[in-house]
């Protein structure tokens, strides 16, 4: 016997419902697992925080001319292969980025 949440009767275990209220305890079980299955989901978006990351501005690299921030680095590579063509005329001698917005070299 099991005690009826609602009108606090025994009801057999085998009845499908409360003879007195008809509270239906399946309904009533199924909708008890319901809600502790959603008490176990972990809201993940909570670990995370939702702030987004302010950087220095005193630490970004800027062109020397124009002071704009929009920088492409100059790779190794396109260095190298620069050298190997034009030689010592290379504008890419000795310089690490070129800024988008002029096209500086430094």
């Amino acid at each position: 016997m099991i005690k009826c949440p609602n009108c606090n009767i025994d009801i057999s275990e085998s009845s499908r419902s409360c003879p007195n209220c008809g509270f239906d305890k399946i309904s009533s079980y199924l909708l008890h697992l319901e809600r502790e299955n959603q008490s176990k989901i972990v809201d993940y978006t909570s670990f995370h925080n939702s702030n987004p990351i302010v950087y220095d501005s005193k630490n970004t690299p800027k062109c020397p001319t124009c002071q704009s921030t929009n920088l492409k680095k100059i790779s190794g590579t396109k260095r190298l292969l620069s050298t190997g063509l034009f030689g010592l005329a290379s504008s890419n001698i000795g310089k690490t980025f070129e800024c988008r917005s002029c096209g500086y070299k430094w």
